[in-house]
């Protein structure tokens, strides 16, 4: 299917599927007239249609080496080597005080004569939730695992001096902590039997 870059203006920016396509998460952005239209979660961000482009060339990433990524993904599109953009990034709302997960799915659907992007359509999925329950679930197998090993560590040792140290081991990955006894109660007062 090919359709002309000002139907795709029109249809994107000018239409009543407008609003539509921002509240699906659709962006689009016309290169040549300079012409954007932002998705619902970007704008939940702070980013208006103005924006849209400035953020597109400059991706407002946290981390250094997103930044990088997210450089070497837009030269790509630019010079011509690829028309996809799929990738996640932690990105910053426009007035720097949240951040959040998204990922960002774009096409460039036409380019003029020298090769440049014309036409780029894209959306974008809000996985933050996703990321910070996957980020959670690894500290927890990490306790879990430490869990584990302190167990292995309490049942494999006959000596209290071997195990008392085993255990002090796993429960720092557990509990940070600087120091640790173990105290056992002799006629009403606890006396510290290792440390």
């Amino acid at each position: 299917m090919n359709i002309e870059a000002k139907n795709l203006t029109t249809l994107f920016l000018d239409s009543s599927l407008s609003d539509f396509f921002a509240e699906t998460d659709l962006f689009f952005v016309d290169f040549s007239a300079m012409k954007s239209h932002v998705c619902a979660t970007l704008k939940s961000l702070g980013y208006g249609d103005d924006d849209l482009m400035r953020v597109l060339s400059n991706f407002p990433v946290v981390e250094k080496g997103e930044k990088e990524r997210a450089e070497i993904l837009l030269r790509r599109v630019m010079e011509d080597e690829t028309d996809n953009i799929l990738d996640t990034f932690h990105i910053a709302s426009k007035d720097g005080k949240e951040l959040r997960w998204l990922r960002i799915s774009a096409r460039v659907v036409s380019r003029d004569a020298a090769k440049r992007p014309e036409i780029m359509i894209g959306h974008v999925v809000d996985v933050d939730d996703l990321i910070t329950s996957q980020e959670e679930i690894r500290e927890r197998l990490v306790e879990i695992e430490a869990m584990r090993e302190l167990f292995t560590a309490i049942n494999k040792s006959l000596d209290f001096e071997e195990t008392f140290q085993r255990v002090v081991e796993q429960l720092k990955k557990i509990i940070p902590f600087q120091r640790a006894s173990v105290e056992s109660l002799e006629d009403d007062r606890l006396v510290i039997v290792a440390a």
